[in-house]
């Protein structure tokens, strides 16, 4: 007597979704076909309309985890951005056209390098780039370069380099926030330039600085690093230098305006 080994198929419609992995449409298929008998929608019109939920559930899923992944220090965009208070230096036309995110889409991968003094958005624009680099599922990663080379410090300690430059080499987009704040020893200098040259064409960088390329000898102690990644950044990379006064001041020139008024 033989035993029957054959796993039993799902039979009714919800067992199907669940089996293909589409839980909305399990879950909600019995109300959309009530609204389209309701509606006098076709058979077609059904389905399209029930397919549509899944693929945008699906697609918020990813995202949600593409940002979490990413590490955004916050969640911004780019609404709500005063775009008078720096108009002659910081334009609408110049900075919204970088959302479309050409320099990371290109087959020879491009850099985009943020230059300015503190205060003028740098962090608020790369982050908001970097949201909607997750919101198209682009692999993102967001770090500052004191936390990444903190990490991979870490990591040639305990002999997991290797590893741990993936986490920097494997993105579609790195977005290094903060570069120059902080002078960079030789050694964290080398390992800077391991991120750097990993990606070099093959991976896009974000990279917002508040040094100018002339001033990075006193950001990296070795000039021939610095040179060298400098170099490589630059090769297939738009450079925009960001000036102004600082969004940090406006709520104090604000006060200070109303205090003169009261007096």
């Amino acid at each position: 007597m033989t035993t029957d080994t054959t796993t039993r198929l799902p039979e009714t419609l919800s067992e199907q979704f669940e089996y293909l992995r589409l839980p909305y449409m399990r879950d909600h298929h019995e109300e959309h076909l009530q609204h389209a008998a309701k509606a006098g929608e076709t058979h077609l019109e059904f389905v399209t309309k029930l397919a549509a939920k899944e693929v945008q559930r699906k697609h918020d899923l990813a995202m949600h985890r593409g940002v979490i992944a990413a590490r955004l220090p916050e969640v911004k965009t780019m609404d709500g951005w005063d775009w008078k208070w720096n108009a002659q230096h910081i334009r609408r036309e110049q900075i919204m056209p970088l959302f479309d995110l050409d320099f990371v889409k290109k087959k020879q991968k491009e850099n985009l390098i943020l230059i300015g003094s503190r205060g003028l958005g740098k962090t608020r624009i790369s982050a908001s780039l970097a949201h909607e680099a997750c919101c198209r599922r682009i692999p993102t990663l967001f770090t500052t370069a004191a936390d990444m080379i903190n990490r991979l410090y870490a990591a040639t300690a305990d002999r997991s380099l290797e590893k741990a430059l993936l986490t920097y080499t494997r993105p579609a987009l790195l977005v290094l926030d903060e570069v120059g704040y902080i002078p960079f020893s030789k050694e964290a200098g080398d390992l800077f330039f391991q991120v750097i040259a990993k990606r070099y064409e093959r991976g896009s960088i974000l990279m917002t600085c508040n040094r100018a390329f002339k001033d990075w000898n006193e950001v990296f102690s070795d000039t021939v690093v610095a040179a060298a990644i400098i170099d490589r950044l630059v090769h297939h990379a738009q450079v925009l230098t960001l000036k102004g006064k600082s969004y940090r001041l406006k709520g104090k020139e604000a006060i200070e305006a109303d205090l003169k008024d009261t007096q």
